[in-house]
């Protein structure tokens, strides 16, 4: 019998497909993993976005108001009893306390 013929031996082809199969399914991945992370970047930086915008849409809400009420009741004391003549014109300095 004549010895083992490399030439017949498909152990090297079919061992060189399968590592071409894995590199390929690895490099799919690695690029499937690089695509997702940017969109989730993206969303988060939107999402981020909102949340501070809603932040501060909030904050200027409740600073507003507390001015609004204030304004409010500084309208209602001078309505009274013709305050605003009385501090303006007859004692400035009083008003001014």
């Amino acid at each position: 019998m004549a010895l083992h013929s490399k030439k017949l031996s498909f152990t090297r082809p079919i061992m060189v497909s399968f590592a071409g199969i894995l590199l390929s399914f690895a490099l799919i991945a690695i690029l499937v993993i690089l695509s997702q992370r940017k969109d989730f970047l993206e969303d988060y930086h939107k999402i981020n976005g909102n949340f501070t915008h809603n932040l501060a849409v909030n904050y200027t809400e409740s600073i507003l108001r507390e001015n609004d009420y204030i304004l409010g009741r500084a309208a209602m004391y001078f309505a009274r009893n013709d305050r605003v003549n009385q501090t303006i014109n007859i004692d400035p300095t009083h008003g001014l306390q």
